[in-house]
């Protein structure tokens, strides 16, 4: 009896590791992703599972849509990566953080994005971190719960800083919470973003952010700023605080291949359309 239990758990076990987590929605150009040692080939219906690394060529884009029905899309010469996602019926379950390591995005948040939660909660350092003993659940000064009491977003410790969990992008320089927005988001932490939207190498090195709907947050080591409906932030380095600029400074990133529409929640690709339910 101990043997086949045994046997049922084996069994079961890879399956529940693998849990989807998306799906690929489009594939233009050249795009892999990388599981473990295995590279595979991305193709429209690649599921996407947590712990994927997704790479995506020159002149090439891809589009995923999480079991949420959020909505990444990913630009030329991008790596992004799935670092944990639980889509759960509990909403104080449901996360999703993930790593822009490089190139720039476009995000369309989902259930998981939309749903809100009291409080501030801290957890467990990301896995490429060591855990932080001193991250035990804790009240925080007046001022930084009157502001992230705006969001009404649980936070989590990310390098150090409190940033919202409930759907979150880490970047080089900052890490930038989501919550029922849609936005792009552009890594030039090194200067070299040739090719994700045209001349955006020749901007000052940092991370940039415009949202559309919504609002996000910027976070880093050197503070916090809310990035409202029509504005770019900017961070710099890490050290440096996130500041709103005064305008575009030249992102170009409405220059897409394909369209993703941010009203309605329509998706629009070469030859197709679907709608985000």
């Amino acid at each position: 009896m101990r043997t086949a239990l045994l046997l049922l758990l084996l069994l079961v076990a890879p399956g529940l590791a693998l849990a989807q987590a998306g799906r690929f929605l489009l594939v233009s150009g050249e795009a892999a992703l990388v599981r473990g040692a295995q590279e595979i080939a991305a193709a429209v219906g690649t599921p996407v599972h947590v712990g994927d690394t997704i790479r995506v060529g020159a002149r090439s884009n891809v589009q995923i849509r999480m079991t949420d029905e959020s909505i990444i899309a990913l630009r030329s010469n991008s790596v992004f990566r799935v670092d944990e996602y639980i889509y759960s019926e509990k909403a104080e379950e449901s996360r999703s953080v993930f790593s822009l390591l490089k190139g720039g995005l476009r995000t369309v948040s989902g259930a998981i994005g939309r749903r809100p939660a009291e409080g501030l909660v801290r957890t467990a350092s990301p896995a490429d971190a060591k855990p932080d003993p001193s991250s035990a659940e804790k009240a925080e000064p007046a001022e930084e719960s009157k502001l992230f009491g705006l969001i009404k977003a649980p936070l989590r410790t990310v390098a150090g800083a409190l940033t919202p969990t409930r759907h979150a992008v880490r970047l080089p320089t900052a890490t930038i919470g989501i919550r029922g927005s849609s936005g792009d988001t552009i890594d030039n932490s090194t200067g070299t973003c040739e090719g994700v939207t045209p001349g955006c190498e020749k901007l000052p090195a940092g991370v940039y952010h415009t949202t559309y709907t919504g609002s996000y947050i910027m976070q880093n080591d050197g503070g916090t700023q809310i990035i409202g409906e029509g504005q770019f932030g900017f961070a710099r380095d890490p050290k440096s605080p996130p500041v709103i600029l005064p305008g575009d400074p030249g992102l170009n990133v409405s220059q897409l291949p394909f369209a993703l529409g941010v009203g309605g929640g329509r998706i629009q690709g070469p030859g197709q359309e679907c709608v985000v339910r």
